[in-house]
């Protein structure tokens, strides 16, 4: 407990000699009741607990007492006075006890001069007590009651006061001092009077009630019960650790001043079940300031008034009218508080520390006309807490400082019910904060209805010292806005039209409204970039005029349980102008409903001479839909500072691009423009800085996302950026224009950036729609400046229904739209950089992947390229190498229906090297890229050009006159089939699936065969370059190979021109030259091989089978057949007529085996002869080994005759007739199952194990 300050500075007397009494007169006890002057004289009437001793030394009084039980002693006085001049000293045992007096003979007592005790002094008079002018009471510890105290209380040490109707008062420039203990002073009215001083080292508390109870020490030791004409009045001085005033009413025109040592600090409480007035000053001090609480049904500070908690190391708590929203049901909260223009409340931290914490609260009215202030420390330390709210009705015409010189400032809250902001120049209105700007006195505690009103230029004072959230409650007893569009209950925060809210501090303005926000027009400007702007609405909509214009330097949030509806957002620079370098705060909206809106601006600034401002983050979330017209994000420019600054500035780094994220739960997205891209850092003189990094726009709907422009390109700089990702989810359609992610360009003699990332998965269609420039998704690698190419991007469109493009909208607007050209989808390599001292490489190709739930049609409106750059070129007259070309990229289409190639275009060609300095000579070109489809079936209608290698998994058809011309090799792993008279023209076909002619005469380069190649009867193909089969080739119709193919069909030109010139290869089979069928491969069938017009060869290392096994034919050649040693000659026969032949136009050279096939019901007889092979010359050096040896080789002429040297029977059935059939039926079955089981092993994505099962369409008998 702390110890009382100097004022008296004298201490309790510890003996009566000291306290002014002579020993010679302590003998004397016998004249007190029939003295003359009675009534000026205390008369006692015995002690009832302990003892008392009374000795009177003229008008002084000695009482000397021992304690009874409980450490106390209990007095009856008939009446109990101290005339002035006197002193009346109670001497105690010690400074612990308790001495209570009881006055009981109806006559008010009078301390006119000195009362003392070594003890505490307990006076208690129904009938009253006043302490007169200039008295003093000095003890360890004083309570004084003008209310009665029972005998049996007293004695049991029961302070419990009641009953009796006497008033206490302290006299003009009285003192009340307890040195030990507390000051309680106690009646149903009390009143210290001016320069009074009560003063304690524990509490001093004032309670006016009618019953009143003191329990223990301090104010938590005061129980009582009031009602409003119970009155406390301080005109004087209160003093103590802690100081109360309890009462009906009370008023404070004095001071009050509560210090403690504690980390608390001192304490005041001024608390009335009516009115608490004040007037005077009130303080509560420690290190960390006090805290002070100022309650009642209507609190009123008032002219003059100071109350201040406020200390060294921090700002203490204040509670005016109730404590924070109303909310602490053990504080009472007023129904109305009035502070006035002149009143100060304070809570500072004057050297260091942050400020206090103040509350002023009503639940009716609440009008705050004077100052407040919570500042941080001079040294360090933030500034504090304040709330200026009512539940009902808020005129706020004051002013707060939360300001802080090392530190943050604080926050001030208001919040009324409904609030109006309105423009300072208005005369409209009559309300609150005119007409009480206007009122010069009164307290004004009436409530009239309507809403609150707040002046613009009142939030923009308060914004220079604090952070600002004006706030609204619902109350459906009260007010509903007639301008709010959300009505009916209250809560409503309403923006004028001609509004001008503005600051430029890196303070927070926030509107928090219980139900919507309405913002009619006007500004609101925060002009720093610290500054920030927060608009909620609890159960309603957020809605912005369009002409209403909102731009904060540092961030904005806005959240809606409703819709949010807006003109123009700006989150970065604001009045400053271009040329900054300011960064962009954050953008979050988030609406349980729709959003709309203009345009969401929150991209960095550029900046000569230093670093570009970054983007901002831009968050967008709506329980329905999203429809915005222009998000920027992007990074802002750095540039160098020109030379006539002198001396110039390099630049600094590019700004950051921000994040964009649009989510809209309950509906789709419709935006106009979104870039997120980076920052360029452009030096001219000087060298440039680091490119900014690029931003991400992810985009996710429930329904339909259509978006005219996305960009998210990395950026220009020492080592250029790599672009960003753009992410689109929907379970609608996805309609767009274009996409840019290109790759950022380097100073520095590295690569540039890479391209960026698109990834856009929907369950409907997408939908491309270019602008005229064609570009629809751009993820190239970045262009080598001084560097390599970048490397291209990735780019993924899934969707559940089909991709397609739209045609490419092209308006000079002079005249009227045109349509034509193509959507270009790229995620080429970036190009290398030319130079005199040598050329730089391209950048790889990057990935390509389509993916439709529905058929897909790839036409000449749409070109995918992921093609490799091309290499620098050395200058002419230059040195050093020119640049190799770039590997080209993946490009994948796949659909869960058909994929249509109609007309298509794409790109997956590496890139080609660079030419050197004599202007021939080229760097190596990049590696071709590959192109993959899949479907039920791949269609290719018309023409198909590709630059790149084409890896087939699935079923191609080649329709009618279809052309298919490219740079790379067509790998087939499935099934091809060709119709009409389409050409399968790649550089090269190689076939390890099946492949099939079905046209009247088609073509393909094929040039080597492992799988099955099969031309139907009536069908030819051209295969000029087919020189080697390892697999099966069925030839039932016409196979012409080499110069028999005649010219490849012309090649489609595409326009514009994405791919290198592509053509068909001419024939490669020259006069005389050779097609090998090899040990592995089979030819077979009743057609006809054109070999070089019947100039070539067919030189057999393999099995010839004319017919096809168990089947008779004649395979024809229109050429020179070699028999190699170790070939096969299949020959199925029957009889001398029927039986398999293979006729040869040239020459024919025989070897190897004639492996005969007995069909059923076959017959000869002796010297039966067969001709399998004619010829117009036979070589029969060597003739073939026969497997049978019922039958001999022998040459005929030109032909190879087959004889048979004795009669030849097939072999007998096993019993009869009927276990012969079915013998030879499994027999055609094991036949039918391994050529089978050899087309479908060769077949790679249809490979058969040991372990699985063939079913065949052919019956099995057991």
């Amino acid at each position: 407990m702390s110890r009382v300050p100097s004022r008296p500075a004298r201490r309790v007397a510890s003996t009566p000699a000291v306290a002014g009494f002579r020993q010679s007169a302590l003998a004397v006890a016998a004249a007190f009741a029939l003295h003359a002057g009675a009534h000026a004289q205390s008369v006692p009437a015995g002690a009832v607990h302990g003892t008392a001793a009374y000795q009177r030394d003229g008008a002084n009084l000695l009482v000397t007492t021992t304690n009874g039980a409980g450490h106390r002693s209990v007095l009856n006085w008939q009446s109990f006075h101290v005339p002035a001049g006197s002193r009346t000293w109670f001497q105690q045992p010690d400074a612990a006890s308790t001495s209570i007096n009881r006055v009981t003979g109806g006559v008010r007592s009078d301390i006119f001069g000195s009362l003392g005790s070594n003890g505490k002094l307990v006076l208690v008079n129904p009938s009253g007590i006043a302490i007169g002018a200039n008295a003093m009471v000095d003890t360890a510890g004083f309570t004084a009651s003008a209310m009665g105290l029972s005998e049996a209380d007293a004695i049991a040490g029961r302070l419990l006061f009641q009953g009796g109707a006497g008033e206490l008062r302290v006299g003009e420039g009285a003192q009340v001092l307890a040195r030990g203990g507390d000051v309680v002073l106690v009646g149903s009215r009390v009143q210290v009077e001016r320069n009074a001083v009560v003063q304690a080292s524990g509490a001093t508390i004032l309670a006016a009630g009618e019953k009143v109870e003191v329990t223990g020490r301090g104010l938590e030791g005061i129980r009582l019960e009031v009602n409003a004409g119970n009155e406390a009045v301080n005109l004087g001085t209160l003093r103590g650790d802690a100081v109360a005033i309890f009462a009906g009413t009370l008023k404070h025109s004095g001071l009050v001043q509560a210090q403690a040592a504690t980390a608390e600090g001192g304490k005041v409480v001024l608390k009335a079940t009516a009115d608490a007035l004040v007037d005077g000053t009130v303080r509560a001090s420690g290190k960390r300031g006090g805290s002070i609480d100022v309650l009642g049904e209507r609190v009123g500070l008032l002219a003059g008034s100071t109350v201040d908690a406020s200390g060294l190391f921090g700002g203490g708590s204040i509670r005016i009218g109730g404590d924070y929203q109303g909310r602490n049901a053990a504080v009472p909260n007023a129904k109305a508080v009035f502070v006035d223009a002149s009143a100060k409340i304070r809570a500072d931290a004057s050297l260091a520390g942050n400020g206090g914490r103040v509350i002023v609260w009503s639940d009716e009215v609440t009008r705050m006309r004077g100052a407040i202030s919570a500042r941080g420390g001079n040294l360090a330390g933030n500034g504090g807490f304040v709330e200026v709210s009512s539940k009902g009705h808020l005129a706020y015409t004051g002013f707060t400082d939360l300001s802080a010189p090392r530190g943050r400032v604080g926050d001030l809250l208001l919040d009324p019910q409904d609030i109006v902001i309105f423009h300072t120049g208005d005369t409209a209105y009559t309300h609150d904060a005119i007409a009480l700007a206007n009122n010069s006195g009164g307290t004004d505690f009436t409530y009239t209805g309507g809403p609150s009103y707040m002046a613009d230029g009142i939030i923009n004072s308060q914004l220079r010292t604090s952070n600002l959230t004006i706030t609204t409650s619902h109350d459906s007893s009260r007010y509903a806005s007639p301008i709010s569009p959300d009505t009916g209950t209250g809560g409503q925060i309403t923006i004028n039209a001609d509004v001008d809210i503005n600051w430029t501090t890196p303070n927070r303005l926030e509107f928090l409204a219980d139900k919507g926000i309405a913002m009619l027009g006007g500004w609101i400007s925060g002009d720093n970039a610290g500054a920030s702007l927060v608009m909620t609405a609890k159960n309603g909509s957020i809605v912005l005029n369009p002409s209403a214009t909102v731009q904060v330097g540092n961030g904005i949030t806005f959240s809606a349980t409703g819709d949010i509806q807006f003109g123009s957002l700006r989150a970065g620079y604001v009045s400053t102008g271009s040329g900054s370098g300011r960064s962009a705060g954050p953008v979050v909206l988030n609406a349980g409903g729709n959003v709309s809106g203009n345009a969401i601006y929150a991209y960095g600034d550029y900046l000569a001479g230093g670093d570009g401002g970054d983007g901002g983050d831009v968050t967008v979330t709506a329980g329905g839909s999203i429809a915005v017209g222009t998000i920027a994000a992007q990074g802002g420019n750095a540039y160098e500072r020109p030379v006539f600054t002198m001396p110039p500035v390099p630049p600094g780094k590019g700004g950051r691009g921000g994040k964009v994220t649009l989510k809209a739960n309950g509906g789709g997205v419709t935006v106009s423009d979104i870039t997120a891209y980076g920052g360029d850092s452009a030096g001219g003189s000087l060298p440039s800085g680091a490119a900014g990094a690029a931003g991400n726009i992810e985009v996710v709907a429930k329904g339909d996302v259509a978006i005219d422009y996305m960009k998210v390109s990395g950026a220009l700089g020492l080592t250029g950026s790599a672009a960003g990702t753009v992410s689109v989810t929907a379970d609608g359609s996805f309609t767009f224009d274009e996409i840019q992610a290109v790759g950022g360009r380097s100073y520095d003699p590295v690569a540039s950036g890479k391209g960026g990332t698109v990834l856009v998965d929907v369950k409907g269609d997408i939908v491309m729609t270019p602008r005229a420039g064609g570009d629809a998704i751009n993820a190239d690698g970045g262009y080598g400046e001084r560097g390599a190419g970048g490397q291209g991007g990735s780019i993924t469109l899934k969707a559940g229904g089909t991709v397609r493009a739209l045609p490419v909208i092209s308006c000079d607007c002079a005249s009227p739209p045109t349509t034509g050209g193509v959507a270009w989808v790229s995620a080429s390599g970036g190009q290398g950089n030319g130079s005199p001292t040598g050329g730089t490489d391209g950048g790889a190709g990057g990935t390509i992947r389509v993916e439709t739930g529905a058929p897909l049609v790839i036409d000449s409106s749409m070109i995918l390229a992921a093609g490799g750059g091309e290499g620098g070129d050395v200058y002419s007259g230059g040195t050093g190498l020119a640049g190799k070309g770039g590997a080209g990229g993946t490009l994948t289409v796949q659909s869960k229906g058909t994929v249509t190639l109609r007309d298509a275009l794409l790109s997956a060609g590496g890139g080609g090297g660079g030419v050197g300095a004599d202007g021939v000579t080229r760097a190596a070109d990049g590696a071709l890229g590959t192109f993959t489809a899949s479907g039920t079936a791949v269609e290719v209608v018309n023409s198909f050009l590709l630059d790149g290698h084409w890896i087939n998994n699935s079923v191609v058809n080649l329709r009618d006159a279809a052309i298919v011309a490219g740079s790379g090799i067509f790998r087939n792993a499935s099934d091809v089939n060709l119709y009409g008279t389409s050409f399968l023209g790649m550089a090269a076909v190689e076939n390890g699936g099946r492949f099939r002619a079905f046209g009247s005469r088609v073509g393909a380069t094929l040039t080597r065969n492992s799988g099955l190649v099969e031309i139907n009867a009536g069908s030819t193909l051209d295969a000029a370059q087919f020189t080697d089969n390892s697999g099966m080739l069925v030839v039932n119709g016409t196979l012409n190979l080499g110069s028999s193919a005649g010219a490849p069909p012309p090649v489609p030109t595409p326009s514009p021109p994405p791919l290198p010139p592509l053509g068909v290869a001419a024939a490669a089979l020259g006069s005389g030259a050779v097609f090998t069928n090899q040990a592995s491969g089979t030819i077979a069938g009743s057609g006809t091989l054109n070999v070089d017009g019947g100039t070539g060869t067919v030189d057999n290392f393999g099995t010839l089978a004319p017919g096809g096994a168990g089947t008779v034919g004649t395979l024809n050649v229109n050429g020179n057949l070699t028999m190699q040693s170790g070939s096969v000659y299949a020959a199925d026969l029957k009889d001398t007529t029927v039986h398999d032949q293979v006729v040869v136009a040239g020459a024919a050279r025989t070897g190897g085996t004639v492996q005969v096939n007995l069909l059923s019901g076959a017959s000869y007889a002796a010297g039966d002869s067969v001709a399998v092979l004619k010829s117009n010359g036979l070589d029969a050096t060597s003739l073939p080994a026969v497997n049978k040896p019922e039958f001999t080789a022998k040459a005929a002429g030109n032909d190879l005759l087959l004889v048979a040297a004795g009669t030849v029977t097939p072999p007998p059935p096993p019993t009869g007739a009927v276990e012969q059939q079915a013998q030879q039926q499994a027999n055609n079955q094991v036949t039918t199952f391994l050529t089978l089981f050899e087309q479908l092993q060769r077949q790679e994505p249809r490979r058969i194990g040991k372990d699985d099962i063939v079913v065949t369409d052919t019956a099995c008998t057991r």
